[in-house]
């Protein structure tokens, strides 16, 4: 094969026509981030399949949850579970709960789908947007799957996998009503196929993750101990595991870093580090952002440096941007502003170019209050202007608002350093989306 797949090694690619051999060379390929040819499949993906179902419109957030939770109710009743008069949330976990005896679906695997989420998934911790751009190739293969060679129901669960995972990729990328409209089509589409509880678990694992972004922990976190008891029943005790990482993350986020830590630690005694190290990872870093809120940073850094040969092995460019954020933070607690103010200023400029801002605020609060402490008071004022201005941009909400227009009071104010340093903590509480830590994302 020439230095570049010809266009008809790549049609063949998406018609999943291609011989095995080829195929791996063409995703050795693209794997090596050949703009050229991405943007020749996409084009050869939209030529072939069409643009699909459109994205149904933005809908409201109880639409979306009611709409959401009435196609995992019918996925989950097809797997037999009995109706409760509770409400929802907890009618879903104690349906999961009572599952018995789960077995994997049967049916035939699409190669080609199934390359091309890989492939999605590589993306994740470097480049969000081609996470999502081969996501929507899977999908747009999924939908041309031939029942008759893989069977309905393998074609049904594909093309809810695919939809699933394309939704995930737009949360990865903060497009979080795309997200939403997305894993509505997901569930519902779920709900007509072969009640695998293995894509169940996923579903709602996803759906989790997206209800966490938007703030709703109590129904995230119930989801994830109904994919916790999945797993359990599965006999799957490394994504069992994984379940605790997930629920350790999202309960930090909800402001209880003491029960963050001892799930994360629970979950990290549970998994399997060799069968998945970039959880291992996930894990080890949360744990470690745990120890910075809780003030332990002594007991911080010699886990951070036992494992730091495993963000430059495993972890992506955002994964390394992670890494010097809990540096500052930590330089910090221990005291060493010149170096907090070095690491977080590098990460700074690195989310920036990225083009990923909500991180970008979050780092610079940190650097505000870094800056408090070393009384450099009207630098730490011009950079909260920023954040705002930057926060006003991007339409936030009235919670949002609401933090920023208390910091801004603070600093118009000209209060105590302290008083300043309080309403940075008390704002970034508030505005800090879920996301921003390593997050734990099954293969």
């Amino acid at each position: 094969m020439p230095e570049h797949p010809s266009a008809a090694s790549l049609k063949s690619f998406l018609l999943g026509e291609l011989p095995v051999p080829e195929v791996k060379v063409v995703v050795t390929h693209l794997a090596r981030g050949c703009s050229r040819c991405e943007a020749k499949m996409e084009t050869l993906a939209l030529r072939l399949f069409g643009k699909g179902p459109a994205a149904p419109p933005p809908v409201s957030e109880t639409e979306y949850d009611g709409a959401i939770d009435r196609a995992l109710a019918a996925t989950l009743a097809s797997l037999g579970a009995e109706r409760h008069r509770r409400p929802l949330e907890r009618e879903l976990l104690a349906r999961a709960r009572g599952l018995q005896h789960l077995q994997p679906a049967g049916g035939g695997r699409a190669p080609l789908c199934e390359e091309l989420l890989a492939k999605s998934r590589a993306c994740r911790h470097d480049d969000p947007q081609r996470m999502v751009h081969f996501a929507r190739l899977a999908r747009f293969a999924a939908d041309n799957l031939d029942p008759a060679r893989y069977g309905r129901e393998t074609v049904i669960d594909m093309q809810a996998r695919t939809l699933a995972e394309l939704a995930n990729a737009f949360r990865v990328a903060d497009d979080l009503d795309r997200a939403e409209s997305t894993m509505q089509q997901a569930v519902e589409r779920s709900a007509q196929g072969s009640g695998d509880p293995y894509l169940l678990a996923r579903l709602m694992d996803l759906l989790a993750s997206l209800r966490c972004h938007r703030r709703q922990y109590a129904s995230g976190l119930a989801l994830l101990d109904a994919v916790y008891v999945l797993y359990c029943d599965l006999g799957d005790e490394h994504q069992a595991g994984r379940a605790l990482i997930s629920k350790g993350l999202y309960t930090g986020y909800a402001d209880d870093p003491r029960q963050a830590l001892a799930l994360l630690t629970e979950g990290f005694e549970r998994i399997e580090v060799g069968r998945d190290p970039e959880l291992a990872l996930a894990t080890v870093h949360n744990i470690l952002d745990c120890l910075v809120e809780l003030g332990r940073c002594q007991e911080a850094l010699p886990l951070l440096d036992r494992f730091r040969p495993f963000y430059q092995r495993y972890g992506g460019r955002l994964d390394r941007l992670k890494l010097g954020w809990v540096e500052g933070k930590l330089a910090a607690g221990c005291g060493d502003l010149a170096e907090a103010e070095r690491c977080l200023t590098e990460v700074r400029q690195g989310f920036e170019a990225a083009g990923l801002a909500s991180p970008s605020v979050q780092v610079s609060l940190d650097l505000a209050a870094v800056w408090l402490r070393q009384g450099r008071v009207a630098e730490a004022r011009g950079l909260v202007e920023q954040v705002i201005a930057t926060f006003k941009a991007q339409r936030t909400g009235p919670e949002a608002l609401a933090a920023l227009l208390l910091l801004r009071d603070a600093f118009t104010q000209q209060g105590t350093a302290l008083g300043m340093l309080r309403s940075i903590a008390e704002c970034r509480k508030r505005l800090e989306p879920p996301g921003l830590k390593l997050d734990p994302d099954p293969v």
